[in-house]
């Protein structure tokens, strides 16, 4: 009899392929603690088993613990995770009875190198095919099992050759910062990565910045103007900051002066913003919610993750503002309709339905494995928590807003020229919410101005004058940092929150907004002095 084992990278996942594939008639048993599924698809037995992320450790062979150590990649070793034994042998028995293995780990970089440490470590010599998909719907489950690939060696491989960098790097740095300080007894452990030295050094930075700012006073310069015995604020416009005292004294001495406004009206569109990628859902959503990114998009306890898994949403490890290319507006009006399933969505989805936008609005980024991140299906049962329920209505409304018409502002200006000064009055009036009914959560200030005509004649009465201080750079928080690491091209989006934790356990950082330890600007001062270059 024909065996087919299928390995997920999750054990949720290989729940929810295995119900979706048997329709619901498949066998569970349990081998230790992994719990595995088996069902018959016309008369092909299949298994499915999960993996729990990695189950293995890329590691040097046996030998003394110095530096520095480069070991070709063919050399190095695969180290079995003690506290997942029970996967690796489960999977190692099941894949020695199948005659076909299908990789169904998620479609990137990571999730595929997990499929090769798989193959490779417990050496696999069977016909091995993938599953690619980017959702855990049941359309797109039974269609990437019907049309399955090829493995995707390049893909994986490159997931491979970024832990080998990672290997030689870290293991190098952090050997060489741990051995220097042996002589202390305190110091257990000082890593460093190719990652996590950089974001270090970043936020080390950042607090010097802070201590060495001196705050400079400077001048914000207000006239108040009326006209027919309506009065507005106008600020005084200037290229720099007003620093001299007796600049001032020559503003006031306009007092009474009289000049015509000029008024300018305009309707401005706004478009609504982008779908999800997955470093924008990091950041706004826990803008919005107040969870880090890490409890977010966590790739083994995120609650987007979690979302992902039971097929609420699509994959969240996607690069792409983009939804998929074949779709057509039938696809569009269906995901609608999955939203207006949902209860407390299902007004705002009619809405949308009632005043379908021609184009859904996209953003510039990409990816060819998965399109951006949108509603796949509605909760059945409700959600698990209150914050599993938060995070799925704001991806399901900016999913509606991206289909939703653009919304519309009145702006104006009022600007008013006293011989070489010009004061300036900004007011924004919103005209229609459009997309900003379905999607709150992007504030704009409304100021309403008064009703002044062009060529009005309006009379200085009064001038305040309120004195600040420029601010030091604000701290680093998870989100602006995650932006800025994405910026610079620093981790993925799976591993920025990880790295962020990580010098937090390592004792280099601390706080909400992130203040290095001593112990952390030490290791950059050390790296900065001795190896620059890194």
């Amino acid at each position: 009899m024909r065996k087919i084992l299928i390995i997920t990278e999750k054990p949720n996942v290989a729940e929810r392929i295995a119900k979706v594939l048997s329709r619901g008639r498949m066998r569970e048993e349990m081998h230790g603690k992994v719990r595995i599924y088996r069902f018959y698809i016309e008369g092909v037995l299949h298994t499915v088993v999960p993996a729990s992320g990695h189950l293995f450790q890329l590691d040097y062979p046996e030998g003394r613990w110095t530096y520095p150590i480069i070991v070709e990649p063919e050399k190095l070793v695969y180290k079995p995770i003690p506290k997942k034994k029970d996967y690796i042998n489960a999977i190692k028995r099941e894949s020695a009875e199948a005659d076909l293995i299908i990789v169904a780990t998620d479609l990137d970089t990571e999730g595929s190198a997990i499929g090769l440490e798989i193959l490779d470590a417990l050496e696999i010599k069977k016909d091995v095919r993938r599953m690619e998909f980017s959702s855990l719907s049941e359309a797109e489950i039974r269609r990437s099992y019907e049309n399955l690939r090829d493995m995707d060696y390049g893909r994986a491989y490159a997931g491979f050759s970024r832990r080998v960098l990672d290997l030689e790097w870290g293991a190098n740095v952090t050997r060489a910062l741990t051995l220097s300080t042996r002589n202390h007894r305190w110091v257990k452990l000082l890593s460093s990565g190719r990652v996590q030295g950089p974001t270090l050094k970043m936020i080390v930075d950042r607090e010097r910045e802070i201590r060495n700012f001196v705050p400079e006073k400077f001048y914000v310069i207000k006239g108040v103007f009326e006209a027919d015995g309506t009065r507005f604020d106008a600020v005084l416009s200037s290229r720099k900051r007003i620093k001299d005292p007796e600049f001032i004294k020559s503003v006031k001495s306009l007092l009474g002066l009289e000049s015509r406004a000029e008024v300018r009206e305009r309707k401005i569109s706004l478009r609504p913003p982008p779908p999800f990628d997955g470093t924008t859902m990091q950041i706004e959503v826990s803008s919005i919610t107040g969870l880090t990114p890490r409890q977010i998009a966590d790739r083994t306890r995120g609650i987007a993750q979690q979302l992902y898994e039971a097929g609420l949403i699509s994959y969240i490890g996607t690069e792409s503002q983009k939804y998929p290319k074949s779709w057509k507006k039938e696809d569009f009006l269906d995901m609608i309709r999955v939203i207006e399933s949902y209860g407390p969505l299902s007004r705002d989805a009619r809405w949308v339905l009632e005043n379908l936008r021609e184009r859904a609005a996209e953003g510039k980024k990409d990816d060819p494995a998965h399109p951006c991140i949108h509603i796949v299906g509605a909760p059945e049962r409700g959600f698990p928590t209150e914050n599993h329920r938060k995070v799925y209505e704001i991806i399901a409304r900016r999913v509606l807003a991206t289909l939703s018409p653009d919304g519309e502002d009145l702006r104006t200006r009022i600007s008013v020229r006293l011989g070489d000064h010009v004061f300036i009055a900004r007011g924004a009036v919103r005209i229609s919410d459009g997309w900003r009914r379905v999607y709150p959560f992007i504030k704009s200030e409304e100021k309403v101005l008064p009703k002044i005509e062009n060529g009005q004649k309006v009379r200085l009465i009064d001038v305040k004058v309120e004195e600040k201080e420029t601010q030091p750079p604000k701290r680093y928080t998870p989100r602006s940092l995650i932006r800025e690491m994405e910026r610079l091209g620093l981790g993925t989006k799976n591993t920025r929150a990880v790295i962020l934790d990580l010098l937090k356990e390592r004792g280099y950082i601390e706080g909400k907004t992130f203040r290095p330890t001593k112990v952390g600007e030490r290791v950059v001062e050390v790296l900065s002095d001795l190896v620059p270059e890194i």
